[in-house]
């Protein structure tokens, strides 16, 4: 069964629920059985009290009892004993919670409801084989069924934007919250490639900040040379906001770019002060079961981490929007607005740039964002916002004008003059003018260009023959209602039930017109099971020619020519 709302249960949150309720049973159980022992020692602790006691009035009487070895044993031993039980069993419980998420087998992600995910091991390094999971999107999971690696590679290539999700400290890409992310992207209609660094859930080799960035570099070039002319973007979570910005600077090194970046829970800087060695950024998954998370489970133990997201985003001159609740307990809200001054400051734009809040009465905290029933809509703002590759390329291009034109400056200060050089300063100015001239042209292109070509377009087509657009299965034929007229037309049936659709933001027909037909079928029709009305959102935007894109188009049909065979 496909899950395609992202609201509804996830297996993986079943199996946590009754995993935690299993575990909880047999605490309960331990601590009921640890009680019926302390109950039995207690009472033995009171007779060996009461011998003692009348031990000392045989001894007070002259009287010397046989064998009478006995050793006091107070109350404050009672309480020691049952304080040492209780701690046993309530750090058994982060590693029982351990020992389940081992025990998924990440290279089958279909036996936790993934259906429309595969599971891959690329090898960034030699000796090191990270686990991916890609997930299609969510309108071909019908299609993706039985498919194998070769056809999710070649999917990459179908012009839907690709997200890389790298995620937080400890666990695995099969963490609830992590799916979630992955189900809203999907259902959005994004493709997610869902990586495990080295040393996390199946990925071999040992976490290191450089080793990190390495499978994420890796990964996007991997990406990169499938995707065609895709839009490539990365989220970031908690401690994979780091790796986010550490990656996004050395593929800038290589000439390369995200089209966008999304940072959810993100940090500052990991850096830790000399004098200061405990303000490590992810120093609470150290505090919440000291024994069990830092020496048994934590795979950054003995790596130190500095990710200066800080620095990072002062070079990055992409896309940015910053996810974080303001009930965030693990990394507080005012990191997220301190990294939105920094990126802000650095891009010098509002449009570019974006700070989310989530109110704290939602109770997100920080891994809950992907519950959030308005995130889709805000993902899918951000992705139509997301700036033309050319005008990165131009925006280079004045750069590198403006710093040979800076050392010209130099050298004409110095009295050297350069041999031929013609150089003709450029300046920040003239890069907003060319941004602002290039989408005034970009507007007129649609308002006048694209009409025309499309005009000739269509003449150029030759509908006798559909079949040369791809119409396979479709005729083409010819009637003659009258002598000398001839009409072209479709196979099509003309039903007397009727169904109306309408987008509330149609702006060449409006709305209202669509009511109106809805209100004289209706009356002519005396019925209103014959006759229906469909209006499409308008926060939607398909405006007058767009309702083909709603992903629920086909089951309103369905629904209605089902009820013509009734």
């Amino acid at each position: 069964m496909f899950f395609s709302n992202v609201s509804s249960p996830c297996p993986v949150h079943v199996l946590c629920s009754l995993s935690s309720s299993v575990i909880c049973t047999v605490c309960f159980s331990i601590i009921a059985k640890a009680e019926s022992v302390f109950f039995k020692m207690k009472r033995k602790i009171v007779q060996s009290d009461r011998k003692k006691q009348s031990a000392g009035r045989l001894q007070q009487s002259g009287q010397k009892p046989k064998d009478l070895n006995v050793k006091a044993r107070s109350q404050w031993q009672w309480t020691w004993t049952k304080m040492v039980l209780l701690s046993v069993c309530i750090l058994s419980v982060p590693f029982l919670l351990h020992l389940f998420s081992d025990s998924i087998d990440l290279s089958r992600p279909s036996d936790i409801g993934l259906n429309h995910t595969i599971n891959m091991y690329l090898t960034p390094e030699e000796g090191v084989r990270v686990g991916v999971w890609h997930t299609v999107p969510e309108h071909r999971w019908k299609e993706a069924q039985g498919k194998d690696l070769d056809w999710y590679e070649k999917a990459l290539g179908d012009g839907s934007p690709i997200f890389i999700y790298l995620h937080g400290n400890g666990g695995n890409r099969s963490a609830p919250h992590r799916i979630g992310i992955a189900n809203v992207l999907s259902a959005v209609g994004y493709h997610v490639l869902a990586l495990d660094y080295r040393g996390f859930g199946d990925s071999t080799g040992e976490p290191t900040e450089a080793g990190l960035t390495i499978d994420a570099v890796y990964l996007y070039h991997w990406v990169k040379a499938r995707s065609g002319n895709s839009l490539v973007c990365v989220w970031g979570h908690s401690l994979g906001s780091g790796v986010t910005t550490n990656t996004a600077v050395k593929l800038l090194e290589q000439g390369e770019q995200f089209n966008g970046i999304i940072l959810e829970g993100a940090f500052i800087t990991g850096r830790v002060a000399s004098d200061q060695p405990v303000q490590h950024p992810f120093i609470w998954f150290y505090w919440k079961f000291p024994y069990i998370q830092f020496f048994l489970f934590n795979p950054l133990k003995n790596n130190i981490f500095a990710f200066p997201t800080d620095e990072n985003l002062q070079k990055l001159r992409t896309p940015l929007m910053i996810l974080h609740a303001e009930d965030d307990h693990l990394i507080p809200f005012a990191s997220a607005k301190e990294i939105y001054r920094i990126a802000k400051k650095a891009q010098n734009s509002d449009k570019r740039v974006k700070l989310v809040p989530f109110d704290g009465s939602l109770g997100y905290l920080h891994n809950g964002l992907y519950k959030d029933p308005g995130l889709p809509n805000i993902i899918r703002e951000f992705m139509q916002s997301t700036e033309c590759p050319l005008l990165f390329k131009m925006k280079k291009r004045i750069n590198k004008s403006e710093i040979k034109f800076q050392s010209v400056g130099r050298l004409q200060r110095s009295s050297q003059k350069p041999k031929g050089l013609r150089v003709h300063a450029r300046s920040q100015w003239q890069w907003t003018w060319t941004k602002m001239a290039l989408l005034s042209l970009c507007i007129l292109s649609a308002s006048a260009s694209i009409p025309f070509l499309l005009h000739l377009f269509t003449d150029s087509i030759d509908l006798s023959r559909p079949s040369d657009i791809g119409l396979n299965h479709t005729i083409n034929i010819y009637l003659k209602p009258e002598e000398g007229v001839r009409v072209g037309m479709c196979l099509q049936k003309i039903l007397t039930p009727l169904m109306i659709l309408h987008a509330e933001d149609d702006h060449i027909v409006p709305f209202a017109s669509a009511q109106e037909i809805y209100r004289i079928a209706k009356t002519a029709q005396n019925s209103d099971e014959r006759v229906k009305l469909v209006q499409f959102h308008a926060s939607l935007g398909y405006l007058h020619n767009g309702l083909y894109k709603d992903p629920g188009l086909p089951n309103i049909i369905r629904e209605f020519v089902q009820s013509l065979m009734t």
